[in-house]
């Protein structure tokens, strides 16, 4: 049996008080819809899009990077400009090979019950 590996992770500093919400409601989700993400991808349920194909909304994506280790899973945004932001800088930025590949919503964060928080 292979093991299959999911790393996610929030990228992005907001400008705005709104942003700033935006980036911490998308980190609590990406966290909180981790396993459903997991098994989603795991059975094939996230539908994929090449970036050479078209490019999503400006908003937060889940995106497939390319990089120097291999294919990894990130949450970046996706600025009105169409560049994909990753730790608060376009990806031109960056002196290391980290290139998009395909992007698909972010999940939809679990139901949280009362008795939970």
């Amino acid at each position: 049996m292979t093991t299959q590996h999911l790393k996610i992770v929030a990228t992005g500093l907001p400008e705005s008080l709104e942003q700033y919400q935006l980036a911490l409601d998308a980190a609590f989700a990406g966290g909180v819809a981790y396993g459903k993400a997991k098994q989603e991808i795991s059975s094939g349920g996230v539908q994929w899009t090449s970036v050479d194909k078209c490019l999503p909304e400006p908003g937060m994506w889940m995106v497939t990077v390319a990089t120097d280790s291999g294919p990894e899973v990130h949450v970046l945004e996706l600025n009105k400009k169409s560049q994909w932001i990753h730790e608060g800088e376009p990806m031109f930025c960056h002196g290391y090979y980290f290139r998009p590949t395909h992007w698909a919503p972010t999940p939809a964060p679990a139901v949280i019950e009362k008795d939970e928080e």
